[in-house]
């Protein structure tokens, strides 16, 4: 009588480079409870850096509603106030003959940039949403429980930074459970590939 979620994370820490997330399946109809998430975290750096995260995710935060699931994201946004900190693409995924498709996170000191392509693939032929954050935006803080961090324009990654995947239910009532997916069914996540080439 319980709902249970995954995550899985890398036992490598890792740090700017390329992280390149290849997954089977549509991943834009899930029910509006289920949160996927492609990311990199560091547990040990969040006044500092926020936790070097950087997002790609899919969600539709509890509302049936959202069509755009999609959305890329560098931290810290502050829940979307920070509204140059995020992207949510207005056209749907595309993918190939396998169900595939391909999600980049480019990470340097000086720029963001999220990529996604049809199917196992990287080239620019394949390219159907992008988008780039670098240094000439303003410096932002994080606000965990009260907890301010320092202000932070791209973060930079920790002695501890590793990529993760989730896949979790969104807690609309703050409990700090997940709720149950409004539909019922459970829901799955493939993950056909991931690489990290670094810089």
């Amino acid at each position: 009588n319980k709902w249970l979620c995954s995550e899985v994370y890398t036992k490598k820490n890792m740090g700017y480079g390329r992280y390149v997330f290849t997954t089977k399946g549509d991943l834009e109809n899930y029910d509006k409870k289920i949160v996927a998430g492609l990311f990199t975290w560091d547990d040990n750096d969040y006044q500092t850096q926020a936790n070097s995260e950087l997002d790609v995710e899919f969600a539709r935060w509890g509302i049936a509603g959202i069509t755009n699931v999609m959305a890329y994201s560098v931290q810290p946004t502050r829940g979307g106030t920070y509204t140059e900190r995020e992207s949510v693409p207005t056209t749907p995924l595309q993918y190939d003959a396998q169900n595939l498709t391909t999600h980049i996170i480019d990470w340097n000191s000086t720029r963001v940039k999220f990529e996604t392509h049809v199917g196992d693939d990287t080239t620019a032929a394949t390219l159907t949403h992008s988008f780039i954050f670098d240094n000439t935006n303003p410096p932002r803080t994080a606000n965990e429980s009260g907890v301010i961090s320092d202000p932070i324009v791209i973060p930079a990654p920790g002695s501890t930074t590793k990529a993760h995947i989730n896949f979790w239910l969104f807690d609309a009532n703050g409990n700090g459970k997940g709720d149950a997916p409004s539909n019922g069914q459970n829901a799955e996540l493939v993950i056909h590939k991931f690489q990290y080439i670094p810089y």
